[in-house]
């Protein structure tokens, strides 16, 4: 993903909503950004939480979450 396709993303929502960032695993290597979607964020602490994303779109979601290629 360029900076223009996560810009074209991210301006369809509010600058107020949440990013959320998949982790991997092991969390000790870095992978280009391969995408993003909208979904619904529901924190279980102060570290993570889940993402629901079914029937989801930019004007119910609370959260942007993005992921890596690997």
């Amino acid at each position: 993903m360029t900076v223009g396709e996560l810009i074209e993303m991210l301006s369809e929502v509010s600058p107020d909503m949440e990013i959320i960032i998949q982790k991997d695993s092991e969390g000790n290597n870095y992978s280009p950004l391969c995408d993003g979607y909208y979904g619904w964020y529901v924190p279980l602490c102060a570290w993570g939480g889940e993402v629901y994303a079914d029937e989801i779109n930019a004007d119910n979601a609370n959260a942007v979450v993005l992921y890596p290629i690997n």
